[in-house]
Order: C-alpha cells, then structure tokens, then sequence
C-alpha cells in the first residue's frame, strides 16, 4: 500500500500530459470528482453509454429529476443495484457519481470484490474556480455553494483513497483531461501501473 503511495506521488512529479489509461475488461472504474470537474463528459468520451451508471441518470429514472437530492437514497440503490447485476455478467461498468463519500466508495469496491472484478477510481482533481466556472455554463446548474461544499469533501477524499483498497488509481489534472486516453485492453495484458497524471 505504500509503494502504491510512492508510485502516484512519483508520477505526480513527472506531470506528464499525454498519458494512456489502460483498462482490462472486467473492471469497475469509478469516477471522482466534485460537480463541473468533468466526470461525465470524460465518460462519455471513451465508454459506451450502456457502460456508464449514473447517478443523476438514477435519480431522473425514479423522479424525471436528476437534480432532484430528496431521492438520492432511493437513487443509489438502484445506482448499486445496476453496476451490481452489470459486474454479475462480466461487464466492464462505470461508476458515474461524485464519489466523495467514504461510504460510497467502500460500496463500490465490496461489489467489484464480490465479482472478482478490479476496481480503479479516476480523481478529478481539477482547481474549484475552474469547475465552479464550468458550473455557470451548463443548463443545469449545480450551485457555487454546493461545489465549494463537495470541494472540501473531495479533499479529504483525495487523502483517502490510497488506503481504501483500489487496484489502480489515476488523477487527472486541468493539463491532462483532454489529453488522457482510455484504452480497453485484454485480461491476459499487463496495464500500467497505478498513475497521477
């Protein structure tokens, strides 16, 4: 776990701004970052729709609402309830939601572990200013508050996640999210290590 550690501060250092994520079939990848960090666009960019599990998505099914916060338990169920029968066939599934709580996360890696599926978490770790701007363009607006809110959790999430139990990690910066790549490889294929971009 601690050379795990070592690895993603190593190459933090490097900084390096193409960088190709490799990902093997049966794997749940998990999304992190707080709202306008662009999670959801990344995801749509390099997986298939069926692939991403959504939590707004989750929530508009229960109430025509993916803002709508007063059914978010009832939305996360169904949330869990989807990725799991998605790992239970072997597809690979990912995790479209902010991912900051503890709780969350621990979720996730119990269902991926439960159908021998690796399970890696891609951190947004893009400034707030930047997302908080993002945030004003979009049709649906988050909220300042509500971003500057999810920031101070995701950086306790931030000092979390290398001691929860991830396979691989990769952190993608305001320089690497629009030149990472995913590249679906297969099971018998060595990825690389875990990595910071």
């Amino acid at each position: 776990m601690i050379e795990k550690v070592l690895n993603i501060f190593r190459k933090k250092l490097a900084q390096r701004e193409d960088f190709e994520i490799k990902i093997t079939p049966r794997t749940l990848v998990v999304l992190c970052g707080v709202a306008g960090s662009g999670k959801s666009t990344f995801a749509k960019k390099f997986f298939k729709r069926t692939q991403i599990v959504s939590s707004d998505h989750c929530r508009a099914m229960i109430s025509d609402n993916p803002a709508n916060q007063a059914v978010s338990k009832h939305a996360f169920d169904l949330f869990y309830f989807i990725i799991e029968k998605r790992l239970l066939v072997g597809r690979l599934t990912v995790a479209d939601a902010t991912s900051l709580s503890k709780e969350t996360r621990r979720q996730l890696i119990e269902i991926a572990k439960k159908y021998g599926f690796k399970v890696v978490i891609i951190v947004f770790d893009i400034p707030l200013e930047i997302c908080i701007e993002r945030d004003k363009k979009r049709p649906r607006k988050v909220g300042e508050q509500v971003i500057r809110n999810q920031y101070v959790n995701f950086i306790e999430a931030k000092k979390s996640i290398p001691t929860e139990g991830f396979d691989e990690i990769f952190i993608l910066n305001e320089k690497t999210l629009d030149t990472a790549t995913v590249k679906i490889i297969p099971p018998y294929t060595t990825p690389n290590n875990s990595a910071s971009l």
